[in-house]
């Protein structure tokens, strides 16, 4: 419905009309004969009252104001955001939910095996070559044991739907996986402009329930500066988890609990905080 210049912001967004619009495949706001699906109804009323293309150069712009940049493989470090709403029913969303919630429990089943028993070796399931020759293998953590078991404490599934609507994972991201703050600055972003008779469920407590996942202790968001594609997103989720981000760090060794002690200076604050589980290398 929409169609962004392909890189930078001082462009022009374009947009075609809705009349007699059909997808060749599955498409979240519009059945196949190009009827509007009824739980996209009011996104739906909300973009078409609007001219496109003055809305998707509004929308970049005010991301640009953020200063949200996100360097994709091509060089291009520009944060394309379309203006048109996905919408997921809630009983979508919960069936989604529950098994991306499992396939993360997998995750982390798996880590924890890797870094314990190794039993995935020893019952023929993985040749040990290949876990020993992994470029994110840590042999230093054999025998560690994280608090409560945690190993995989955030997980950044990349999820499609296939031409017949059914959602299929594209990859896992656990180590350092982005995504969490450009998505609370996109939604906020678009709803300033779309303003629906409705609003979506909120996901504005998303950097807090991060905060959570942390549990009790000091915490600071690890960077490795501005020169990371995704320091926004590190700068954004610190505010709103009301953490001091750092950019400094040097691995100090055994912490208790079972937790590497990492004392990093805080571009905040004179204290040395501990990073629960932080590496100082980090990649988004």
């Amino acid at each position: 419905m929409w169609r962004a210049t392909p890189r930078g912001y001082g462009g022009t967004v374009t947009a075609s009309s809705a009349d007699r619009y059909a997808s060749p495949t599955y498409d979240d706001a519009y059945t196949s004969d190009g009827t509007v699906r009824p739980e996209a109804r009011i996104a739906m009323d909300a973009v078409l009252g609007r001219d496109l293309a003055a809305l998707g150069t509004a929308l970049r712009r005010d991301l640009h104001g953020l200063g949200i940049r996100f360097e994709s493989v091509d060089g291009d470090d520009t944060w394309h955001v379309d203006p048109v709403p996905r919408v997921i029913p809630a009983a979508d969303w919960e069936r989604l939910a529950a098994g991306l919630g499992q396939r993360v429990r997998a995750l982390n089943a798996f880590v924890a095996d890797v870094y314990g028993e190794q039993r995935i070796v020893a019952e023929g399931v993985m040749p040990e070559r290949v876990l020993h020759t992994a470029e994110g293998f840590e042999p230093a953590l054999r025998g560690v044991a994280p608090p409560d078991g945690v190993w995989t404490g955030v997980g950044g599934l990349d999820v499609v739907r296939d031409k017949h609507g059914e959602w299929m994972v594209l990859e896992d991201n656990v180590r350092t996986p982005s995504g969490m703050g450009y998505w609370i600055a996109a939604r906020e972003a678009t709803l300033r402009h779309l303003d629906p008779a409705e609003t979506p469920h909120p996901i504005e407590a998303a950097a807090m329930a991060l905060r959570n996942v942390l549990g009790p202790g000091h915490a600071v968001v690890l960077t490795d500066g501005p020169e990371n594609p995704a320091y926004w997103e590190h700068q954004f989720l610190a505010e709103r988890m009301e953490r001091p981000p750092s950019s400094t760090c040097a691995t100090t060794g055994s912490g208790t609990a079972g937790r590497p002690s990492t004392g990093c200076t805080a571009a905040r604050t004179p204290t040395n905080w501990t990073a629960p589980w932080a590496r100082c290398s980090t990649r988004s």
